[in-house]
């Protein structure tokens, strides 16, 4: 329900959408350093490990989820 308050869903939203943008810094990232427009490695490096560990949390967030909603499921009523 909404009680004025932000939503699960809202957040989980707001979460697959920050991981998408950091994915996609990683990538310009990653591409620019290719292509020569930078030769900030160590930039590069940061960009990539934070969309990589945006990903996996995000992976152990969804993990979790599909284990509560198992758990959920064989609930006897």
């Amino acid at each position: 329900g909404s009680s004025g308050g932000t939503s699960f869903s809202d957040v989980l939203k707001k979460s697959i959408d920050e991981v998408s943008r950091l994915q996609q810094d990683a990538s310009k990232a990653v591409e620019d350093l290719a292509t020569g427009r930078t030769d900030n490695v160590s930039g590069v490096m940061s960009a990539v490990e934070k969309s990589d560990l945006a990903f996996k949390m995000l992976l152990a967030i969804r993990a979790k989820l599909m284990d509560a909603y198992e758990e959920i499921k064989s609930i006897q009523v």
